[in-house]
């Protein structure tokens, strides 16, 4: 798909890409587009690696260069007549090396909900967000349908899996955690690493519910994300 056309006339000339994957996907791309009435950009693209990693990057390295506008296409110019004109292929090179090192704190998660409670992620900042599209639970309907969720993380964000014995822990009020009560109590220890927060928050769902006694299972996983490879993709 991101390679829709393969053949074109450009007046007198013409333009031919081939892209085949070793695989169901794939780290090469391939590709024109058309500057101004004497002018088109091609290019060649080989992300390093193979598989869905390498395939992620080449998408996003697809969007620096479609359209005809400046705003989209990193390999063009504008003049103050509004004249479109291309850059230099050494300035686009530059440009793509920027936007890498730029971005290279960022990692990929692909995950699969099936029952189980929004994944919260702990961004650097201390916030926390929830995450993913919902999911039947595992063998509840013979022909039930399971979606992949994305999300993406940046150095120094940390994911959490967590049960809903967890935010369905009540209070001697019956009020459930919940989410928010959650996400409160990953703020409190945003300071903490990742194995003491986890021992906070069953301290912390202990002191919570209303007998110190958990009526489910407790059970959570936390991925901090730091520094990695542009093309490492995190999956759970």
């Amino acid at each position: 798909s991101l390679v829709p056309i393969r053949f074109q006339e450009l007046g007198a000339s013409q333009v031919s890409v081939v892209l085949k994957s070793c695989g169901h996907v794939g780290g090469d791309l391939v590709g024109f587009f058309s500057i101004s009435e004497k002018q088109v950009g091609i290019f060649s693209i080989d992300v390093s690696g193979h598989g869905l990693s390498s395939a992620l990057m080449t998408a996003r390295l697809a969007g620096y260069l479609s359209g005809s506008n400046p705003d989209q296409n990193i390999a063009l110019d504008v003049s103050d007549d509004d004249t479109i004109s291309a850059k230099s292929p050494a300035a686009v090179a530059k440009k793509f090396n920027d936007l890498i090192f730029s971005d290279i704190d960022t990692g990929y998660v692909v995950f699969t909900q099936a029952g189980h409670p929004y994944p919260a992620v702990q961004h650097a900042d201390g916030s926390v967000s929830f995450h993913g599209d919902g999911g039947l639970p595992i063998g509840l309907l013979p022909e039930a349908e399971f979606t992949d969720s994305y999300l993406t993380l940046r150095a120094g964000d940390r994911l959490l899996l967590a049960s809903d014995g967890i935010t369905e822990c009540q209070n001697d009020e019956n009020k459930l955690l919940e989410d928010e009560g959650l996400a409160d109590l990953m703020t409190k220890y945003k300071d903490v690493p990742a194995n003491a927060l986890l021992d906070s928050l069953i301290w912390e769902l202990s002191n919570y519910t209303k007998d110190g006694e958990f009526d489910d299972d407790i059970s959570a996983v936390m991925f901090e994300y730091n520094h990695q490879r542009k093309t490492d993709l995190a999956k759970n």
